[in-house]
């Protein structure tokens, strides 16, 4: 019609999950109860709209925390902090302490990465195993043992 005017909104999630491990993925928000987590199954993406936070000046970011589960038993502790914002654009290792407990020769410690990636005002957040990270030990004396302590380990 001549002379109307018309406006397209295009309304999509602001942040997308992914999990590109083998393992389900367990999600809560900080301070959340244990019967509100979220699971992520292997290979899956979920939109995320839980626990945002911004101001005018700021733009919003989110925070969450996650841990490997199988069989629905969980692999490990709850990862440090993972925040989800413009400004976190990257990959950050995290180290998963062995789960409360646990006292095995299996419980040794996992690593695990998030990578944050921005895309015109929305966030892919990607959880894998491993890290990209490497460390290596140039100790000059022998029997030398190193410690790497990634973000999200506790001492």
């Amino acid at each position: 019609v001549l002379g109307s005017t018309c406006q397209v909104m295009t309304l999509r999630p602001r942040l997308i999950l992914t999990n590109t491990s083998e393992r389900d993925v367990e999600l809560r928000c900080p301070g959340s109860s244990h019967a509100d987590v979220e699971v992520l199954a292997p290979g899956a993406s979920c939109a995320w709209h839980r626990g945002f936070e911004g101001s005018d000046t700021e733009p919003p970011q989110c925070q969450l925390h996650f841990r490997p589960v199988k069989d629905g038993r969980a692999l490990s502790q709850w990862s440090g902090l993972v925040i989800c914002s413009d400004a976190a654009a990257g990959s950050t290792p995290y180290l998963l302490a062995a789960e409360a407990g646990v006292v095995s020769a299996l419980a040794a410690p996992l690593v695990w990465s998030a990578e944050v990636a921005p895309s015109r005002g929305a966030l892919g957040l990607s959880l894998r195993e491993g890290s990209d990270f490497v460390a290596v030990n140039r100790a000059v004396r022998t029997r030398v043992a190193m410690a790497m302590r990634p973000l999200g380990g506790d001492a």
